[in-house]
């Protein structure tokens, strides 16, 4: 039987989307949660090798991204994160902890709000994190 890990949140950027400035383009951020993999992915391509994002027996988390169409507003981007890690279970968390953390933090990086539940199959009560501004 499989373990499985599901995880849902989402992230929020805040950018000065000017020349200089960290997170000009959504580019820039997708750069910056690195990179996913699929199911679909082929191995011997290496892209599972490359993933750098939390991932289980059947691919990584999923980010989807939403562009503010106004250039000039603090609120630039916002981050759908979601998933069902295979093979994943609760001593994997510390993975998922360290991704967020290293996702939401960072010089130049402005994080407005940031909250990402974990629920592991089997567990009781989910993980909930959430960014704070330090």
């Amino acid at each position: 039987m499989s373990q499985w890990t599901h995880v849902c949140g989402c992230i929020r950027y805040d950018a000065l989307r000017m020349t200089g400035m960290p997170f000009t383009t959504i580019a820039d951020v997708v750069r910056h949660l690195g990179r996913t993999c699929s199911y679909e992915d082929d191995v011997a391509d290496g892209v599972c090798d490359k993933c750098d994002t939390p991932c289980g027996s059947e691919g990584s988390i999923k980010l989807s991204f939403y562009v503010n169409p106004d250039a000039s507003a603090l609120a630039a981007y916002s981050v759908a994160v979601f998933g069902d890690l295979r093979d994943y279970g609760k001593e994997d968390v510390p993975k998922i902890e360290a991704w967020f953390k290293k996702v939401t933090t960072g010089k130049g990086v402005m994080v407005r709000n940031a909250i990402l539940e974990i629920t592991i199959e089997g567990e009781d009560e989910p993980v909930i994190l959430r960014h704070k501004n330090d």
